[in-house]
């Protein structure tokens, strides 16, 4: 789950993880005692969050890669899914292979973006989004909350908070999504 929050002068960028695992062999669901998301460096000390679920170790195969030699101009941060598309997608190529309903969530310069099994960038909006076998009740939570902030003056609900309460959602209606959750933000 994904959310950016732009209501305050410095945007941020907050993504969470359930630890479900599907288990292909019983069908069953596992608990993984390790995040599925993590945060790296790309050189020039920006910082981004990734996060990886579908049908193989994607996010085994993500943490091996040295992020911090991808070089970062001025430019880039204004046009993220230009960078992600021309600059970081061709090291992940040549890093991880495709999988079969595999998905990506990358928070990067202030922005969430999607990558799909075939690594085709693809921007989600603003409000949030999800991704994995439970992404839509998530996906209803973090909009809805994102149209009640809309309409609260001063008190709104923080965007960790929200991401928490997606994750909970998830949960409640998919058995393959599990906590204990992981939250980041990036901002």
């Amino acid at each position: 789950m994904g959310y950016c929050d732009f209501s305050k002068k410095k945007s941020r960028v907050v993504i969470g993880s359930d630890r479900g695992l599907y288990d292909g062999e019983t069908g069953s669901a596992e608990v993984s005692p390790h995040p599925k998301i993590f945060t790296r460096q790309l050189d020039g000390g920006e910082d981004f969050i990734m996060g990886a679920c579908g049908d193989c170790a994607f996010g085994d195969q993500l943490e091996m890669i040295d992020f911090s030699k991808i070089k970062v101009k001025k430019e880039h941060r204004k046009d993220a899914g230009k960078f992600l598309k021309e600059i970081f997608v061709p090291v992940l190529k040549k890093r991880v292979k495709p999988c079969k309903e595999s998905e990506i969530l990358i928070a990067i310069f202030d922005s969430l973006y999607k990558l799909d099994e075939e690594f085709a960038v693809i921007a989600t909006g603003e409000t949030g989004f999800a991704i994995g076998s439970a992404a839509p009740p998530a996906r209803a939570v973090l909009y809805a909350l994102h149209k009640v902030n809309e309409q609260r003056g001063r008190k709104k609900i923080d965007a960790l908070e929200m991401v928490s309460l997606a994750l909970q959602a998830a949960e409640s209606c998919s058995m393959y999504c599990r906590g204990p959750f992981d939250i980041m933000e990036l901002g």
